[in-house]
């Protein structure tokens, strides 16, 4: 079965396809890892567990939600892990588990996932499944704002406006909410 049959062309013309893919003609095309192919294709299958996934959040149909954002979050899709996390952090089809949720919002927001950094900012400055840090909560804020991330500039606000892990400034507060169209922060401390 390794051997290529000349005589199709089918064949043939597969293999070539495949060989200019892998081994480019000249410099202006690029190499493509068959590897990453495959990657592609599972965060296309992934993409579709996340939708099935919220299809049933949004259906109140919990169970199956984990079910497909577990999946996800287990191939280290940061978007999975975050709602996942959200799962846990609600007892939404599965038991309350703080700790397991601030483990899966750390794992999103060190890959970068704006609304795990804001929501491990919130974890951290209100004290849900650890240690009340302000310093930590700010941190995370401004990882998430930096995106652009419109709730981590409000939280920054917070933080500016009560004076928590910064020195307290109304002004930096208006301004750090008045950045994402917000209005004036409220503390909800």
């Amino acid at each position: 079965k390794d051997i290529i049959d000349w005589s199709n062309t089918m064949q043939h013309d597969k293999l070539i396809n495949n060989l200019k893919k892998w081994f480019p003609l000249n410099k202006s095309e690029k190499a493509v890892n068959p590897s990453n192919e495959t990657k592609r294709q599972d965060a296309i299958s992934i993409e579709q567990l996340i939708k099935l996934g919220d299809d049933h959040y949004n259906k109140k149909n919990y169970a199956m939600a984990v079910t497909h954002f577990r999946e996800a979050a287990e191939k280290g899709y940061a978007k999975a892990q975050y709602k996942l996390g959200r799962c846990y952090q609600y007892g939404h089809g599965v038991q309350v588990d703080l700790l397991e949720a601030i483990r899966l919002f750390r794992e999103a927001a060190e890959q970068g996932n704006a609304e795990a950094q804001n929501e491990l900012g919130l974890c951290y400055r209100k004290g849900i499944g650890v240690k009340i840090d302000y310093i930590e909560a700010l941190k995370w804020f401004k990882k998430s704002a930096i995106q652009g991330y419109t709730y981590a500039y409000t939280n920054l606000g917070v933080c500016y406006k009560d004076g928590l892990g910064v020195t307290r400034d109304i002004d930096i507060a208006d301004r750090k909410s008045g950045s994402a169209g917000m209005p004036r922060p409220i503390s909800y401390a």
